[in-house]
């Protein structure tokens, strides 16, 4: 009843490409020791398979879901704690993001945008910025795909699987269930209005399933006192949780404040992403003068399960990036990840549709694109990103001056550079142990605009004894 698509077990050549630029991008990291928010969320991973989660919930007030520790753990487990076993689970979860977005842009298109589309996926720089310490957003992107596959394919079971893991790894993906759901609602209500009888609501209770899975977590929260994540929220609401502020953003328009803004400026503009959003514009500008138009709403009406797909993954874009991306925190970058699969789908259906129409523009459109891609993923040159932020130099790169008050300090993540910065203060700490008081008391090492090394001790409030005793 609930057997894998048939289109899962074929796989194409643009796929086994995509996947060997990405393992050769960031395979040469794998061994860095986490760093920033890396490192405080191994800290957390280390003591939750350390200590369990007893002991775990008696120190903290609020946390995210523990659905990336299932994984973590795992390697732990398998290949001990290691700086390798801790970033290998999200590897392993890139290279099924890359199988699962081909899949994904295949079945809502065609074969040509899914080529175009998983190519550039592969080595999108915030993409492979965040590839390394099986980072929480880094792993939703991979089962948000997942999720939309199943879907598109009526694999209701499989997508309720997927939702469920998806939900217990980070809360604003929270919002695809609910997308699905009120999509689901609708098309319904539009068939037995056409059709004078309701279809099938197995499918449709099973789009409960992630709901109610992510309602047991809460219960089981609330039972050590614990609440879901709501540090660094810089509003007056930060007190009554990220729930509360939400829904306080919502009714009193507080979405336009300067984190949110910074955030859609990241989606929007942040090192030529304001390229793929012109090219996407230019194809829409393009199909809207083709004889040829779709009906959108007749397409709604037929209960076309594609279309459906379609307007579930818009009008999740639309809500994460009014609801979520607005909420009061660090303005960081790698939380657009779930908005970056859209863009490039995006940018690879107007590079077909302008191929269509003229060849040759094609032609240069799809250069165009090639280039900015090769260009963002190994520097910082985007005259506009320069123009608005400005620029840093650390340890004799050049960054884009993101971390800034909204931004923080992971808002440098947003290419291959991040990486490298990464790997630099990796060899530092390993070959300068012995200065830093030995092994277990060398904390937390940062390197400054100056590029003097900044280092926490013991007697600090940064709690991360246990990353200088990482066998490298």
């Amino acid at each position: 009843m609930h057997r894998v698509p048939k289109n899962l077990k074929s796989i194409d050549i643009s796929v086994i490409l995509g996947i060997s630029i990405f393992l050769f991008l960031v395979l040469p990291f794998i061994k860095v020791l986490p760093y920033l928010d890396g490192e405080t969320e191994f800290i957390q991973d280390y003591e939750l398979y350390t200590e369990g989660f007893q002991r775990f919930f008696h120190t903290v007030k609020s946390t995210h879901p523990l659905g990336k520790f299932f994984f973590t753990n795992i390697s732990f487990h398998l290949l001990g704690i290691t700086s390798i076993s801790y970033t290998l689970p999200g590897i392993i979860m890139g290279i099924f993001a890359i199988i699962f977005f081909f899949l994904l842009t295949k079945n809502l298109f065609n074969l040509w945008i899914a080529r175009f589309s998983v190519i550039l996926f592969s080595f999108n720089p915030i993409w492979i910025a965040e590839s390394l310490f099986s980072m929480h957003d880094f792993l939703t992107v991979t089962f948000l795909l997942m999720s939309l596959y199943f879907f598109s394919k009526k694999a209701y079971f499989l997508y309720a699987v997927c939702t469920s893991i998806l939900v217990l790894i980070k809360e604003p993906q929270l919002l695809l269930p609910v997308c699905v759901i009120c999509i689901e609602f609708v098309s319904t209500l539009i068939y037995y209005k056409r059709e004078k009888k309701f279809p099938k609501v197995d499918s449709l209770l099973l789009c409960f399933i992630p709901l109610g899975i992510f309602l047991g977590w809460f219960i089981f929260l609330q039972s050590f006192h614990v609440d879901i994540w709501h540090d660094w929220l810089f509003t007056p609401t930060a007190n009554k949780g990220t729930l509360y502020t939400i829904i306080y953003n919502l009714l009193t328009l507080h979405l336009l404040n300067k984190y949110g803004l910074e955030q859609w400026k990241h989606v929007f503009i942040l090192n030529f992403h304001w390229v793929y959003w012109i090219i996407i514009l230019i194809g829409i500008g393009v199909t809207s003068f083709q004889k040829k138009k779709i009906n959108l709403l007749e397409k709604i009406f037929s209960h076309e399960q594609l279309t459906k797909t379609f307007l579930v993954l818009l009008l999740f874009c639309v809500t994460y990036s009014y609801v979520a991306l607005t909420v009061q925190t660090y303005a960081i970058t790698r939380y657009i990840l779930p908005i970056v699969p859209v863009m490039i789908i995006g940018t690879a259906w107007a590079a077909y549709s302008i191929t269509k129409t003229n060849r040759f523009l094609g032609i240069i459109i799809s250069s165009i694109i090639g280039c900015v891609a090769i260009v963002s993923l190994f520097s910082s040159q985007d005259p506009l990103s320069l123009l608005i932020w400005g620029k840093r130099d650390i340890l004799q790169q050049q960054f884009y001056n993101t971390n800034n008050i909204w931004g923080g300090p992971d808002a440098i993540e947003y290419n291959l550079q991040f990486l490298l910065l990464a790997k630099k203060r990796s060899d530092i700490i390993l070959k300068h142990n012995s200065i830093f008081y030995g092994f277990s008391n060398c904390y937390w090492l940062r390197v400054d605009s100056h590029d003097v090394l900044h280092v926490m001790l013991r007697e600090n409030m940064f709690y991360i004894p246990k990353i200088c005793q990482v066998r490298n």
